[in-house]
């Protein structure tokens, strides 16, 4: 029987966190080199599929089709399964059976997730998977829309930043488009195939080529956060629209503009006073609407990072999970990492995943 595997790459966030849902608004995202396997295997018909993951070694689900009853672990396949086979019925492609098998390298080794991504990258995963099996030439940009409509149907929140970075691969310049236009075609019934054919306003995934002498660094706070919490008190905030709320949009539009040129350029200078500029940014709006974002394990290690000539902030909604450094001078690396173990802070052997071709 005809097997195909997939690899999508997990994601941070470089800047840009919060601003990014608004749309249009830019934000700098990597893929870095850990990954979640989606392996789908054919099958002769039998009137169900089984779904499997390391992540739950006892717990099959046996899917008969659209429509039925879906424990919460297994929504974002579910919503993917749902899109791609009707995209494919939509354009004329018939689906046959199949079962899925999936694995991370998103988690550490007791389960916890280090905050990668994992949902959209199960979601890309798995589409990519049903359309590379059914020989389907899809592109990066519809594959994302696709992975953007199924992980709608699951939540309205978050700026699907991370499903950019996991088709793209390498580091991305992200703006997200503009949701109420989808929402309203959602709501109008039109079909998954003309909502991709059509341009998404105010979309943008454009890959960043970053000076090769600059050197990310990952640390993990070993405290899992959660990013919908800190997106629906953010959210209140966005509704308002005060003149505080259009200051933070601004000053993130500009530093994250401006990072994005230095990032390419390799102007160290310039990255190391925007990433410390961003991250003051970030202050701000915690403080003033009670996010939460840098918690004490994450200024420690911002903290230890500067004391190696490396400019540090959090990654992504912050209150636990990654925060990320840049520097150029390899030979502090080392002991940075052993001041982050001193601190009880994880150093993530990770590197940016290469971009992802077909």
């Amino acid at each position: 029987m005809k097997q195909t595997t997939i690899r999508i790459p997990g994601k941070l966030y470089i800047a840009g966190e919060y601003a990014v849902l608004e749309p249009g608004e830019p934000a700098i995202i990597v893929a870095v080199n850990a990954y979640l396997s989606c392996r789908l295997e054919e099958k002769t018909h039998t009137g169900y599929s089984q779904w499997t993951s390391s992540l739950y070694p006892n717990d099959t689900f046996y899917y008969q089709g659209q429509h039925q009853v879906i424990t919460k672990k297994w929504h974002y396949v579910y919503q993917a399964v749902t899109v791609a086979e009707t995209y494919l019925s939509e354009i004329g492609i018939e689906v046959t059976e199949y079962d899925l098998h999936f694995d991370s390298e998103l988690i550490d080794q007791d389960g916890a997730k280090y905050g990668l991504g994992s949902s959209g990258a199960v979601t890309v995963a798995t589409i990519k998977a049903i359309l590379t099996h059914h020989q389907y030439a899809f592109t990066p940009v519809e594959l994302y829309k696709l992975a953007t409509l199924a992980s709608l149907n699951v939540s309205e929140k978050g700026s699907f930043g991370d499903i950019a970075a996991c088709v793209s691969g390498g580091w991305v310049l992200y703006r997200s488009f503009d949701r109420q236009w989808l929402l309203s075609n959602m709501q109008a019934k039109n079909s998954y195939a003309a909502l991709v054919q059509q341009p998404w306003p105010l979309l943008e995934i454009s890959p960043l080529d970053v000076h090769p002498t600059l050197q990310l660094m990952i640390g993990w706070t070993q405290s899992p956060a959660s990013t919908d919490y800190h997106v629906q008190h953010f959210e209140q905030a966005r509704l308002a629209q005060d003149d505080d709320y259009q200051y933070f949009i601004h000053e993130s539009r500009v530093f994250v503009e401006t990072l994005a040129t230095a990032l390419i350029k390799g102007d160290l200078t310039v990255v190391f006073s925007t990433i410390q500029e961003l991250r003051h940014l970030l202050q701000k709006i915690s403080a003033k609407w009670q996010l939460g974002i840098e918690t004490p394990a994450l200024t420690q290690l911002i903290e230890d990072a500067a004391a190696y000539q490396y400019a540090a902030k959090t990654s992504g909604a912050g209150g636990g999970d990654c925060g990320i450094a840049l520097g150029h001078n390899t030979s502090e690396a080392t002991a940075l990492t052993q001041l982050w173990q001193q601190h009880h802070i994880k150093p993530l052997q990770l590197s940016v995943a290469p971009s992802q071709t077909r």
